[in-house]
């Protein structure tokens, strides 16, 4: 999560699309859980992340 003194975002990774998603946390209006985990993944995952914002000179 992000957040400044006027929105509050989520960073999550999309298993659909296969690729990073930002949403403004004000609008999800449900979640669930589908018992699949991300614990081995999370931490690659984020540096792949950081390094594709670094590369594109956003991060």
């Amino acid at each position: 999560m992000s957040y400044s003194d006027r929105t509050l975002m989520v960073l999550a990774w999309c298993c659909l699309r296969q690729d990073w998603r930002h949403f403004h946390a004000a609008g999800i209006e449900a979640a669930g859980l589908n018992g699949r985990s991300f614990r081995p993944r999370r931490v690659g995952l984020l540096r792949e992340y950081m390094s594709m914002r670094r590369m594109s000179g956003t991060g």
